[in-house]
């Protein structure tokens, strides 16, 4: 059954996710409190990306899981784009780039760091991605025995696993994929428990996403107001108060899909294109901002807000139009280079 709120959901993700990849690019500065308020709503589309795969994963493949043919299809799908793309990136940065990489992943010989770069996804801006969500699909085997568990024992280890995550932050530069796991997990068996208690919580939230939408935007709001910019990162082992960060994408991420599932009238094909395409583009994302980098196609206007949007997308359209144009051309064998 296709699940026409879950790819809108993933479109929506995955146009956040560029936004938020594009401040630098148009030198958005965040000065004023309305700006680092909406910044802080738009930041950190990720945590709707996981809930995404953990929602799909018990909804496609927990039924019928088989380990080892979920493994080659992601190492089909997910790893061989992440090498066809990174694999040149990574030594691209190593020998153009060589102190600049060193400062983030320690001095190495040029083969070692590229491999370090491969293994954690940096320099390029969002692929450390990849190497976390692997590892979250190595673990699936555990994501199914939490599926077999008592539904309060369920909902224990949900609630334990956030505990965590909200002291545990996200890893600085994104490196430590360990870090990213148990910041993450909890977001992942939470979109598991939604799709497994589908209806019921639909039911529970129907008439009540305004709650929801309040609560993201109320501690959004307290972020804004407490310094607090954007995703937090820190050592894995020192202290830094609790992630907000989390607890509002949380909140967002229920009041969405549950929005979602309540707007059955709606229909776009652009959007369904977008959500079909989606790997596409975060692959493809990055680079085409550093091209754009070098043309000087991102201050379109001269206002950086116009611009952040204008340039988002600028940027997911060129990418649908690579990854439309390389399916044309390559078959079924585009989902190897780009995922789609």
């Amino acid at each position: 059954m296709r699940l026409s709120s879950i790819s809108y959901f993933r479109a929506i993700a995955i146009i956040l996710i560029v936004a938020g990849h594009c401040y630098p690019t148009v030198d958005l500065e965040l000065v004023s409190w309305p700006t680092r308020y909406a910044a802080n709503l738009l930041t950190g589309g990720t945590t709707f990306f996981v809930f995404i795969s953990g929602y799909m994963f018990n909804h496609v493949f927990a039924p019928r899981f088989e380990y080892r043919q979920f493994m080659a299809a992601k190492c089909r799908n997910v790893l061989m784009p992440y090498l066809a793309l990174a694999v040149p990136m990574s030594i691209y940065f190593v020998l153009r780039h060589p102190q600049d990489m060193a400062e983030v992943l320690g001095p190495a010989d040029p083969a070692l760091q590229t491999v370090k770069a491969l293994a954690t996804g940096y320099p390029l801006v969002g692929y450390w991605f990849i190497p976390f969500i692997l590892v979250m699909f190595l673990a699936s085997p555990l994501h199914m025995r939490f599926i077999a568990l008592a539904p309060m024992v369920r909902v224990a280890v949900v609630f334990l696993s956030l505990i965590v995550a909200l002291f545990v932050q996200r890893p600085v530069e994104n490196l430590n994929v360990f870090q990213s796991v148990l910041y993450f997990t909890p977001v992942y068996l939470f979109g598991i428990l939604a799709s497994i208690y589908r209806e019921p919580v639909l039911a529970a939230l129907r008439g009540r996403e305004y709650l929801l939408f309040a609560m993201a935007f109320a501690i959004a709001a307290v972020q804004t107001s407490m310094g607090l910019q954007g995703n937090g990162h820190k050592p894995m082992f020192t202290f830094a108060g609790i992630d907000l960060m989390l607890l509002q994408k949380l909140f967002l991420t229920i009041a969405i899909y549950a929005t979602l599932e309540r707007c059955s009238v709606l229909h776009s094909q652009s959007l369904l294109l977008v959500s079909e395409a989606s790997f596409a583009i975060f692959f493809l994302h990055p680079i085409v901002l550093i091209l754009l980098g070098w043309v000087h196609a991102t201050h379109l206007t001269g206002w950086p807000w116009v611009d952040l949007v204008l340039v988002s997308m600028e940027t997911v359209m060129i990418c649908v139009a690579i990854a439309v144009t390389a399916r044309r051309f390559l078959s079924h064998r585009s989902r190897l280079l780009l995922g789609y």
